[in-house]
């Protein structure tokens, strides 16, 4: 892989937390923001992302990170073979944590819904609260 192809696997990611009321037009909203080139293969990297549960040994400003569902689940999608117009199974790990986010003493917690397609993606939505 390219240096480049590396840098738009990495991207910039941002991340608001601790959202606060606003004075008079003053946002008082704290993000988070990195840009990394990974040196490591796909397979690596997926590795490590995938593991949830140990988020908070690595991940920036995650003080806490709890898997509450992991499972397996098949969908079915469009063939790559354009001649087939047909769908395929393919299965999809789902897992559901609880992350606990900030700088003590401020924390926040939220749910991430994370769906892995090894090795090729990983989609992780984060809804507010959770009960650690």
């Amino acid at each position: 892989m390219t240096l480049a192809g590396l840098r738009r696997l990495a991207g910039t990611g941002a991340r608001t937390f601790f959202t606060l009321p606003t004075l008079g037009g003053l946002s008082l909203q704290k993000q988070y923001r990195d840009s990394l080139v990974f040196p490591f293969s796909r397979e690596q990297v997926f590795q490590v992302v995938s593991d949830v549960d140990r988020y908070c040994e690595f991940v920036p400003m995650c003080v806490g990170s709890k898997v509450l569902r992991d499972s397996l689940r098949t969908d079915r999608v469009l063939s790559m073979n354009p001649e087939t117009q047909r769908t395929e199974p393919i299965s999809r790990r789902c897992v559901q944590a609880e992350l606990m986010v900030g700088y003590p003493p401020f924390s926040e917690r939220y749910t991430s819904n994370v769906e892995l397609d090894h090795p090729w993606r990983i989609v992780a939505t984060a809804t507010p609260g959770g009960a650690m």
